[in-house]
């Protein structure tokens, strides 16, 4: 197992600042968007499965004996009925009625014509927007303002530490149509790593597990499949599991040894 050390130049955060800049440009786009890779489009299982193997998300937690789970970029759906202590979907709107309203109206879409969330029973969708257990935080995930709300909102909950964080973040990542083309692809790496870094920080220090797509593969088709951060806040190891082949990673975080 390769050990990755995380070191950026002068240059790459000066470019990594101006591609936030240009994010935030983009934010009133954004909004209106219905962030396509959540909800509508491929079940999260499917996204991971060469992780998961035969698991589901249901059946990692079923596992657990704490289930706090974070959605980053949505907004639970995928959860369905699987059991949680808490679930908090951090996006930049709560799109639960929008989502609601098409999955009632697009008959075709209910009866697993695009087998997404969507073909959730409408019973069980109403209950999962309804659990009090569930909250969803609004935020632009690019800003330290969103990340202070998230702190907060564990401390006010009563939760420790995030057990299972998911993030599927491939539909608002997507650079092409997006982002300026000149920035540098090490530059692009960079706010990627700052936001997993963000999310690694709420994992449980006992075994959380963070499972997420890498937004464009050329970004690390260098890494090895497997490697890890012997290091990363004193108390703390992450090994990390890559396939830029598949566009996914997943983290787990442990205490040193």
């Amino acid at each position: 197992m390769h050990e990755l050390k995380l070191h950026f130049s002068r240059e790459e955060l000066h470019e990594a600042t101006r591609l936030r800049h240009v994010l935030n440009q983009n934010i009133d786009v954004l909004d209106g968007d219905f962030w396509p890779q959540d909800g509508f489009g491929i079940p999260y299982e499917n996204t991971f499965s060469s992780l998961l193997g035969s698991d589901s998300f249901n059946d990692v937690l079923s596992r657990r004996s704490s289930r706090h789970v974070l959605d980053l970029f949505g907004g639970g759906y995928f959860l369905g009925d699987a059991p949680f202590d808490t679930m908090t979907g951090v996006r930049l709107k709560n799109i639960d009625a929008d989502y609601m309203r098409y999955c009632s109206l697009n008959n075709k879409t209910r009866q697993g014509w695009w087998s997404d969330q969507s073909s959730l029973s409408i019973n069980t969708l109403k209950a999962l927007m309804n659990n009090p257990k569930r909250t969803i935080i609004e935020g632009d995930a690019y800003g330290k303002a969103l990340w202070n709300k998230v702190s907060d909102h564990m401390t006010q909950s009563g939760i420790p530490y995030i057990d299972l964080l998911v993030c599927r973040p491939h539909g608002p990542f997507n650079w092409e149509t997006m982002i300026d083309s000149s920035i540098p692809v090490a530059a692009r790496r960079i706010i990627f790593q700052q936001l997993i870094t963000h999310a690694c920080r709420l994992l449980s220090p006992h075994g959380g597990l963070l499972f997420s797509q890498i937004p464009t593969p050329q970004l690390y088709l260098e890494l090895p499949t497997e490697y890890y951060i012997s290091d990363f806040d004193g108390e703390t190891s992450l090994q990390i599991t890559a396939l830029p082949n598949k566009d996914i990673l997943k983290i787990e975080r442990n205490l040193l040894e």
